[in-house]
């Protein structure tokens, strides 16, 4: 929890690797991408975070969620596991069947996807993209992730550009 810095303004979130925690009990540990950064999350999830804060408090709902620093607990109050993870989002296709398929890994992809029509639309250059990219992500300088990642909103930009110059070729425009 030393990670969520509500005294800085704007609050913050640090996402940084660090070596194996002795007090990590879970089977399978969680892993941050290569680099570390400082991210000011948005109001909306900054409210979600301190709520949560305040719930996580509840001592015969999370007996053990004081036994350690991790921010996100199971039921008990053990720190999150993947298979819980997984398990919400699962949870999530459940209750919205249109989300199936979701899970972390999409999470990320449409994260990107949504940046990049979203630096595409505001005229970022490629440089600011790319670096904008790396940052949020954790990805090295340099590193080919950001495309990877992008490729739905490249390909959905590239045929939006093929519609309106065949519109055009054709006189429609």
């Amino acid at each position: 929890m030393r990670d969520y810095d509500t005294r800085a303004d704007p609050p913050t979130v640090l996402v940084q690797p660090r070596a194996p925690d002795p007090l990590d009990t879970r089977k399978v540990k969680p892993r941050v991408k290569t680099m570390g950064r400082l991210l000011q999350p948005p109001e909306h999830v900054l409210l979600a975070l301190d709520a949560w804060l305040i719930d996580r408090r509840d001592r015969a709902a999370f007996p053990n969620a004081r036994r350690h620093p991790y921010l996100f607990v199971e039921t008990g109050g053990q720190p999150l596991a993947m298979r819980s993870l997984r398990s919400i989002y699962e949870r999530l296709v459940e209750v919205h069947p249109e989300l199936k398929g979701l899970g972390p890994h999409v999470t990320r992809h449409t994260s990107a996807d949504l940046d990049t029509e979203k630096a595409e639309a505001e005229g970022w250059g490629e440089d600011s993209w790319q670096r904008h990219m790396e940052y949020k992500f954790g990805w090295a300088e340099g590193s080919d992730q950001p495309r990877r990642y992008a490729k739905g909103a490249t390909g959905r930009a590239v045929n939006r550009r093929l519609r309106a110059q065949q519109r055009s070729d054709l006189g429609k425009e």
